[in-house]
């Protein structure tokens, strides 16, 4: 095994839950990433086991979203990743797979025409305002995720510098 790291006994732990604007997973370290629908495929894939939502390629409208200042907003774990749901704990799959698709065509609508704009914003200044409203509340819950994780960090960091100075 690469890195010497021994699978047996290996156990993960991640809460996945869906909002009105995407998934969300949060690792047992309390680590949140999150997924908006805007950035999903249209049509969530059925197992046996997971309802699973992947992430369309985005990466050719980061060079657009760079020039609007957002290029922080994408993630490289999004290529080829999605938000996975175990069918166990998903209540109605082929109802809740309609209501994803539904919401993933609306933001992904929306996204497009944010994506236009943004790409016409060398030319129309007033296109990127445009192309930011149209998108703001998915950077703003992505930015809200960033900063939980920032604060979630500067507190394990703390408190591993409490531990070490009180020799636990």
């Amino acid at each position: 095994m690469p890195g010497g790291v021994d699978p047996r006994g290996l156990s993960v732990s991640v809460s996945t839950s869906l909002c009105a604007l995407g998934g969300e997973e949060v690792a047992a370290d309390g680590t949140v990433v999150r997924t908006p629908y805007a950035f999903m495929r249209r049509w969530p894939v059925v197992t046996r086991r997971f309802v699973f939502l992947p992430v369309a390629d985005w990466r050719s409208d980061s060079a657009v979203w760079n020039m609007v200042g957002v290029n922080w907003a994408f993630r490289p774990e999004w290529d080829g990743e999605g938000v996975a749901l175990p069918c166990s704990g998903v209540p109605g799959v082929w109802r809740v797979w309609w209501r994803v698709h539904g919401r993933v065509r609306e933001a992904s609508g929306r996204y497009r025409r944010a994506r236009r704009l943004a790409s016409r914003g060398v030319r129309d200044p007033s296109a990127v305002s445009e192309a930011l409203a149209l998108m703001r509340p998915e950077l703003e819950w992505l930015a809200e995720g960033e900063r939980l994780n920032q604060q979630h960090k500067r507190q394990t960091d703390r408190d591993a510098v409490l531990s070490e100075r009180s020799g636990c």
